[in-house]
């Protein structure tokens, strides 16, 4: 029996055949026992796929960490980024950006959000919004990137007008906002993430307290319309845990939300009647990971979910018959991010450890293990290639090719531990590009005070 065999428990038998979410054109390869690459590294060269014309396409040079670089001096950090935000007096601990766009978004310890344009040279915010009376710790962009939502450790979530921003000259050490929001919606003790649905129409946010509020997205009222009444937007609460709600999800379909909390259950809950359909946890099957959840991720076809523990295990189970399909040992502390490739078969986990382990979806074995310095906080996929990139409290980006575990990139700036990174790619490829071609951008935030811009 391989390592990966021992290291993967089947539960109910082979995973079920999925609806197909991949491009008009893509051929799935599956993997053969004799693919499969427990570690990266020399001593898997031979077997190494090579990177053909698509990944070639990046011009970007192949890379694969060495000891000399494990060892390099600290104090030296090469600033390979493409811009650098720096109006924090605080940690940053939350960023999002949207290309299309062409907009960044950071708040962290100060109580401030700002906003920055991707292509303003002078490096100097758009906004300054200040209605928040604790740390930012989720922002996110609505689809069009005209509404952000920004998360407190306040209990309260801001809606904020984008429109209108360019050309605004800010200063970064005022404490009056430049703008009121379009809304505060209030309701949990102590926001921990904010989330859009994947219509946008529903903005969902997870509590310190257990719950889990749902309201629906205002829109931005005309100038010198009366103020929006934030009970308007009240849809639903959900109060299935009994402790901090670290993670949720709306499924791709939006037919279900996903809610993982640190009492160790995963519910699966409609999201029109906010009834509970499944629960998962140790207490309810002996066999799913014990400890909090820290992590998950819906498969592109809403039917799987991956979810990791606080002590590190791994679970898939199947959304639509509330079966344990799985189970893994492949971290050895707590998973930090799950996230599935929206067009390859690949999922990718990343923890404590510093490791990053990258399964196959078709047979959930362990692909390849990918390793940092430092505990991973991020993952995130390219939208058509295989390409990962993740984030590290080491203060690097790298950029992985899945398919043979190869280190294409490894990205720095940051003096201190990076805290939160969001990725974002062009809507549509430009005229004579492949969609698998198209270069994205990449947004950090860090313990240093600062945000970054990467392009990958």
């Amino acid at each position: 029996m391989s390592e990966q065999d021992k290291n993967m428990t089947p539960i109910d038998g082979v995973l079920e055949e999925l609806p197909s979410a991949k491009p008009e054109g893509f051929v799935e390869e599956f993997l053969h026992d004799d693919e499969v690459h427990e570690l990266v590294g020399s001593d898997g060269e031979d077997n190494i796929e090579p990177v053909d014309d698509m990944m070639e396409a990046f011009e970007i040079e192949m890379h694969m960490g060495s000891d000399d670089e494990d060892n390099q001096d600290d104090s030296i950090v090469e600033d390979m980024s493409r811009a650098n935000y720096a109006a924090h007096k605080g940690p940053v601990y939350a960023v999002d950006v949207h290309m299309g766009a062409g907009l960044v978004a950071t708040g962290g310890e100060d109580h401030k959000i700002f906003l920055w344009s991707m292509y303003k040279l002078d490096e100097t915010p758009l906004a300054c919004w200040i209605a928040h009376t604790d740390s930012i710790v989720s922002l996110k962009f609505n689809e069009t990137g005209s509404l952000l939502i920004s998360g407190g450790m306040d209990g309260t979530v801001c809606v904020w007008d984008v429109t209108g921003r360019c050309g605004k000259v800010v200063d970064t050490s005022s404490d009056v906002s430049t703008d009121e929001p379009v809304v505060i919606l209030t309701g949990p003790s102590e926001v921990i993430w904010v989330k859009f649905s994947p219509d946008y129409e529903t903005i969902m946010a997870g509590s310190e307290d257990g719950t889990v509020w749902l309201w629906y997205t205002p829109q931005a009222p005309e100038k010198g319309a009366p103020k929006l009444n934030p009970d308007d937007f009240m849809q639903n609460v959900l109060a299935h845990h009994e402790g901090s709600v670290h993670v949720g999800e709306f499924s791709p379909d939006g037919k279900m939300i996903v809610t993982g909390s640190s009492d160790g259950n995963l519910i699966v809950v409609d999201p029109l009647s906010g009834v509970a359909k499944h629960t998962f946890s140790s207490q309810v099957d002996g066999r799913f990971p014990s400890g909090g959840i820290t992590a998950c991720a819906v498969h592109p076809s809403s039917q799987l979910i991956l979810v990791g523990s606080d002590e590190g295990g791994l679970a898939l189970v199947n959304s639509q018959t509330g079966k344990l399909i799985s189970v893994h040992e492949s971290h050895e502390d707590g998973v930090e991010s799950i996230s599935y490739s929206p067009t390859n078969p690949f999922v990718a986990t990343a923890g404590i450890d510093g490791k990053v382990c990258i399964f196959d979806t078709s047979n959930m074995r362990r692909r390849h293990v990918l390793a940092h310095q430092e505990p991973v906080i991020k993952t995130a996929w390219h939208p058509v290639a295989p390409l990962l990139v993740t984030a590290s409290i080491d203060r690097s980006l790298r950029v992985w090719d899945a398919r043979n575990g190869t280190l294409l990139k490894t990205l720095t700036a940051h003096t201190e531990g990076i805290l939160d990174m969001a990725v974002s790619f062009p809507t549509h490829a430009p005229a004579g590009v492949q969609p698998a071609n198209i270069r994205g951008v990449a947004v950090t935030g860090g313990d240093d005070n600062m945000a970054f811009l990467f392009e990958i």
